[in-house]
């Protein structure tokens, strides 16, 4: 294959599986041969927990998972992840929609329709600031697409 040619490619949905990240994917082959990876999963969405230095302190980070009306999803499954993506177990959130992440940790979500609308806030914690998202409220006005989105949350 030759280096610069240009391509696109999209991925599309699967019995019920869903694209992890962006479904399109585009750019210039690079010779001799291009790679193109894509993760699937039959996930909902996911949120990522880390530490804009990378650190894993034994900290325990507190988020609230609620609908479009603001009220709890309590009772929704997630998949627990470590840095290095091993898998650590299922999971659901609390009575309250609250579940909590280690710095390095990834919750992924599943069970959720496309189309749900749904908000992903977390809990200050006096000891970091956090960086991303800028918004102190997190993630607001969500809706779950047919590609996963992942919500990273990043203190400092």
């Amino acid at each position: 294959m030759r280096a610069g040619i240009g391509y696109e490619i999209v991925e599309e949905g699967l019995d019920g599986r869903r694209v992890i990240g962006e479904a399109m994917q585009q750019g210039a082959t690079v010779g001799p041969k291009t790679v193109i990876n894509y993760a699937n999963a039959c996930a909902s969405l996911a949120v990522e927990k880390t530490l804009s230095d990378n650190s894993k302190p034994a900290v325990d980070f507190t988020f609230i998972l609620t609908d479009e009306g603001q009220r709890a999803m309590n009772g929704a499954s997630y998949y627990l992840y470590e840095a290095d993506k091993t898998y650590t177990g299922n999971h659901v959130t609390e009575a309250d929609g609250s579940f909590k992440l280690k710095p390095g940790q990834t919750a992924i979500f599943y069970g959720i329709d496309v189309g749900t609308k749904y908000n992903v806030s977390e809990e200050g914690n006096p000891a970091y600031i956090q960086k991303l998202p800028e918004s102190s409220n997190g993630y607001t006005g969500k809706t779950v697409r047919e590609s996963v989105e992942v919500l990273p949350f990043v203190n400092e």
